[in-house]
C-alpha cells in the first residue's frame, strides 16, 4: 500500500490493474469502458475502486459526478469478474501553502463512497434510450443548440 494510504485503509492495491475494463451489452449494442486509477483488494477479497482527486479544499460529500464515476467503476469491476460490495474510495489531495522551490505540501483525505450497480445500469439504460431515440427539436433555451448554431453560422 502506498505510504499515504497505509494507515487509512486495510487491504492492498491490485497487483496488476487492467488498463481498461469493458462491459459489452450485445442486447443493446452498448459498450461501456473505464480506466480506474487504482483498485483495492480488501481483507475479505472484495475489490473496491480507488480514484485520486485534487481539489482546493476537502469536500464533505462526494460530488454527484464522482458518485456516478464510482458506480460505473463498480459495475465494470463486477462485469469483469471482480467481486465487489457496493464500496469505493475517493482519495483527495489538497495543496497547502509553501514555497515552490521547497515543494508544495498536500493534505490528504480518504472518503468512502457507497456505490450501486443498479443505479449505474439504470443510467446506462437511460443513456442508450436517449441515444437511440429521435433527435430532439432545437430549443432557443438550449446552450448546446445555440453553440451549434453559432458554429454553423461561422462556417458560412
Amino acid at each position: 500500500m502506498p505510504p499515504l494510504l497505509k494507515d487509512k485503509i486495510e487491504g492492498k492495491l491490485i497487483p496488476q490493474l487492467p488498463n481498461k475494463l469493458f462491459f459489452n451489452d450485445n442486447s443493446k449494442n452498448t459498450l461501456l469502458m473505464g480506466m480506474l486509477d487504482e483498485c483495492i483488494i480488501l481483507p475479505d477479497g472484495i475489490y473496491a475502486p480507488l480514484d485520486y482527486k485534487t481539489r482546493r479544499s476537502f469536500p464533505d460529500n462526494a460530488h454527484p459526478a464522482y458518485q456516478l464515476q464510482m458506480d460505473m467503476y463498480t459495475l465494470l469491476l463486477e462485469k469483469n469478474n471482480y467481486k465487489t460490495k457496493g464500496l469505493a474510495y475517493l482519495f483527495y489531495f489538497v495543496p497547502g501553502y509553501g514555497k515552490l522551490h521547497e515543494g508544495i505540501p498536500f493534505g490528504v483525505k480518504l472518503m468512502e463512497v457507497k456505490t450501486s450497480i443498479d443505479r449505474a445500469l439504470d443510467i446506462v439504460n437511460r443513456a442508450v434510450e436517449l441515444l437511440m431515440g429521435p433527435i430532439p427539436v432545437a430549443s432557443e433555451n438550449c446552450e448546446y443548440c445555440s453553440w451549434v448554431k453559432r458554429l454553423e453560422e461561422s462556417d458560412k
